[in-house]
């Protein structure tokens, strides 16, 4: 599943991966936010809560990002909610869920 894609992507610094799974209005941004974090260290990712809408293409996600930014060895916390959306391959996508919200400002 593609959520479970970017939850990996995140863990495992395949940002291109995780920016793929987005629209591309807001991938671009998403890659300059963690090319700047060099010293980022991903602990985990995990899906906190998912709901799904009455017609089932779209999901609200709230996920959890635990980090440490080094010279930091203190593991922090990121909390972040995503809609996900079904597109049916029209076009230049594929048939998958996207991100269609833009990634929020990282502390």
């Amino acid at each position: 599943m593609s959520r479970d894609d970017f939850m990996n992507a995140l863990r495992w610094k395949r940002y291109q991966v995780a920016a793929s799974l987005m629209q591309p209005e807001y991938a671009q941004e998403f890659l300059k936010t963690f090319r700047t974090l060099k010293d980022i260290h991903i602990v985990d990712v995990r899906l906190l809560d998912i709901k799904r809408s009455a017609e089932g293409w779209r999901f609200d996600t709230t996920m959890e990002m635990d980090y440490y930014l080094l010279p930091s060895v203190t593991v922090k916390t990121f909390s972040f909610d995503q809609t996900w959306e079904f597109f049916s391959g029209e076009g230049s996508k594929e048939q998958a869920y996207f991100i269609v919200t833009p990634f929020p400002d990282f502390p």
